[in-house]
């Protein structure tokens, strides 16, 4: 089907179709007013795109970003959602590493910000490395009760012991 001229219809269907779950959901509910306007990809894509361009006040960036991560969101999600706040506010790299600390659930919270160093200054590169370690220790079923706030997919941990430095929640290492 590559080549030729495909119908104006057929182009903007076909992106339908690449696209899922919030994005497919958005793009279903505004394509009718979008085509009433212009029928043309390029118009419905440009329309699409307006939300993600739109600028937010600093202040209002760090007001989201703080907010607690919605336990409906994935940690790759979540990271995401704090880069681009914070390129929309004009917020720093920093600004998300500090944000995803502060915005992750107290079980975790504590964890996470021993693993913090201050001292780096790719400032993404560890806030996605905090992302990664968020979602193998809610993996491994070491959240509050044995667990709430863990993965709900049914996956274990791998690797088990690959953490140096010390034990998970009272085992300091030291034989206490």
């Amino acid at each position: 089907m590559s080549g030729g001229n495909w119908p104006k219809e057929f182009k903007i269907l076909a992106l339908s179709g690449k696209l899922e779950g919030t994005a497919l959901i958005y793009f279903e509910k505004m394509v009718p007013g979008w085509t009433a306007v212009s029928n043309t990809l390029e118009y419905v894509m440009n329309s699409m795109l307006m939300l993600y361009i739109t600028p937010i006040p600093s202040a209002k960036g760090i007001e989201l970003m703080s907010k607690e991560k919605d336990p409906s969101k994935t940690w790759p999600e979540h990271y995401q959602y704090l880069v681009h706040v914070a390129e929309r506010s004009g917020n720093s790299e920093q600004c998300v590493l500090q944000c995803l600390c502060k915005s992750s659930p107290t079980y975790i919270r504590s964890a996470m910000l021993t693993r913090l160093n201050s001292q780096r200054i790719d400032h993404l590169q560890q806030a996605a490395e905090l992302a990664s370690f968020a979602i193998e220790h809610e993996a491994s079923n070491v959240g509050p009760s044995n667990g709430s706030g863990g993965s709900s997919t049914g996956r274990t941990g791998r690797g088990h012991g690959r953490h140096t430095g010390g034990g998970y929640g009272g085992q300091s290492g030291r034989g206490d």
